[in-house]
C-alpha cells in the first residue's frame, strides 16, 4: 500500500495553513500530514521525527509540498529540499501543489531551482504566483485552486440578533511592523461598535509571526480594548475547528 504525505506549514497555529490542509483532506482522506506540532490534528508526524527518519518514504509513495506562501524563507526551502530529496531518492513521487510564489526573492535561487527541478507536478495557486514562477525557471507549471477553497463549512441558521450594538470581527494576519494607524483611527472614531480581535496565527515559532502580538499592540493605542474574545484561539493548544470559526464569523455583523 502507498502512503501519500503533506508536507507545510501545518501545525504552526496559523488558520491558513490548517485551512489548506483542511482542503487537502478533502481530496486524500488517508493523507499522513508532516506537522510542525504534534498537536495538528489527523495524527500527523512531527516535522522532527520526520527529517531523522531516512526510511520514511517508499516506491510508489507521494510527498506533496502543499499550499500557501512557502517562498519567503531560505531556511524553509533548505528543509524542504532534504525532504524533496530524501522522496526522490527512495523512489516516491514528488509534487508542488497550489503554492503562492509572491514573496519569492532572488537570493534564494539556488536551492529553489533544485527543489523545483525535482518535482513532477508544479501548480500555483494564482495567476500572479505561476507568472512569476515562469519569468525565473524553465520547468512546466499551471494553475491550481487553493486548497483551502475546497472546505464548504455549514453555517448554523443565523439567529435573530437582539443587540442593537454592531458587531465587528478584526482580523490580523501580520505583525507590528505594520502600519495600523488607520484600523486604530476606525476603531476609536466607532464608540457604539464592538470591536473583537480575531488573529489569523498565533505561531508559537515566533513572535513577529503571532497575532496574540499584534492584538496586544493595537490594545494599547484604542481607547476601549478589544471586547473578551468570542473564540477557541487564546486557550486552544490543538488546530483550527473549521467550523466554530466559521460559527463565530457569523456572529459578525462585518469583518474587517
Amino acid at each position: 500500500m502507498f502512503n501519500t504525505y503533506a508536507l507545510g506549514a501545518y501545525g504552526t497555529c496559523n488558520i491558513g495553513d490548517d485551512a489548506i490542509l483542511h482542503g487537502i483532506l478533502t481530496k486524500a482522506p488517508n493523507l499522513i500530514p508532516i506537522a510542525h506540532s504534534p498537536l495538528c490534528d489527523h495524527s500527523p508526524i512531527f516535522i522532527l521525527d520526520a527529517a531523522a527518519d531516512k526510511n520514511l518514504f517508499k516506491k510508489g509513495d507521494t510527498l506533496i509540498l502543499g499550499g500557501g506562501g512557502l517562498f519567503y524563507s531560505k531556511l524553509a526551502i533548505l528543509d524542504w529540499l532534504k525532504f524533496a530529496n530524501n522522496a526522490s531518492s527512495s523512489g516516491a513521487n514528488f509534487e508542488i501543489r497550489a503554492v503562492g510564489f509572491e514573496d519569492y526573492i532572488d537570493d534564494f535561487y539556488d536551492p529553489t531551482f533544485q527543489l523545483f527541478s525535482l518535482a513532477s507536478k508544479i501548480t500555483f495557486r494564482t495567476n500572479t504566483s505561476l507568472q512569476i514562477y515562469k519569468n525565473i525557471f524553465p520547468f512546466n507549471a499551471e494553475i491550481e485552486s487553493d486548497f483551502a477553497t475546497l472546505l464548504k463549512p455549514k453555517f448554523n441558521e443565523y439567529e435573530e440578533v437582539i443587540n442593537t450594538r454592531l458587531s465587528v470581527g478584526v482580523v490580523t494576519t501580520g505583525s507590528i511592523h505594520q502600519d495600523y494607524s488607520e484600523l486604530i483611527s476606525l476603531i476609536n472614531h466607532f464608540k457604539n461598535v464592538d470591536f473583537f480581535h480575531i488573529p489569523h496565527s498565533r505561531s508559537p515559532l515566533g513572535w513577529e509571526n503571532n497575532d496574540f502580538v499584534v492584538g496586544e499592540y493595537i490594545n494599547t493605542f484604542i481607547k476601549k480594548s478589544f471586547k473578551e474574545p468570542i473564540t477557541n484561539f487564546y486557550t486552544s493548544s490543538s488546530s483550527i475547528n473549521f467550523q466554530d470559526v466559521m460559527n463565530i464569523y457569523k456572529k459578525m455583523n462585518a469583518v474587517i
